[in-house]
């Protein structure tokens, strides 16, 4: 269930935003010892249209509102710009559109509360442009499959998260539903230029 379906119209997505970065914060706290105690792993859930994914917790730095998008041309569709971190530059992707390109058959509809999820990869911070945040949720490594039976050869996911009280939920591999390999070729093309 959405969490914020639940929240008044009149509550600022920033106080919701706030309220969720204090639940990523005590969920990442103290995690590590934690979680190789009980074998658990964390996750985000997030919604794209009508669809849940989660991202490992581990991968999130935190979550904000969608804040203002600097253009930068030739750059592929999925590529939404740059965004301020408190005075670092990073790049933002569409996940939406960046999955549609590995066929996920979502639709693209606007949305209220759009968000970015910041995520530490390859080295560097990047942002995942979603449609909503769900939850931070607590999965026992025996309820996540990691099949290759599974999976069925698509890469874009490193596993399903099958727990009894809610629908299976594709685990994102972050760096390929980024398409960060794409996005290093491309800046190793323009500093050879």
């Amino acid at each position: 269930m959405d969490q914020f379906e639940d929240h008044p119209e009149n509550k600022k997505p920033e106080d919701l935003f706030e309220e969720l970065s204090h639940q990523v914060d005590a969920s990442l706290a103290g995690a590590p010892h934690r979680m190789l105690q009980e074998k658990k792993k964390k996750f985000l859930l997030i919604k794209l249209d009508k669809s849940t994914f989660g991202i490992s917790l581990v991968n999130v730095r935190e979550v904000m509102g969608l804040t203002q998008l600097s253009f930068l041309p030739n750059m592929p569709p999925y590529y939404a710009g740059l965004i301020n971190l408190r005075g670092k530059i990073i790049s933002a992707i569409d996940l939406k559109k960046s999955l549609i390109s590995h066929d996920f058959q979502g639709e693209s509809t606007p949305n209220k509360r759009p968000c970015v999820v910041i995520t530490e990869l390859v080295g560097g911070l990047y942002g995942a442009l979603v449609d909503s945040i769900v939850e931070v949720v607590s999965v026992p490594e025996a309820q996540i499959d990691r099949s290759a039976q599974t999976l069925q050869g698509a890469t874009v996911f490193s596993g399903i998260i099958r727990v009894d009280q809610m629908p299976l939920t594709p685990i994102l591999n972050l760096e390929k539903a980024l398409r960060l390999d794409e996005l290093l070729e491309l800046s190793a093309k323009r500093g050879a230029a």
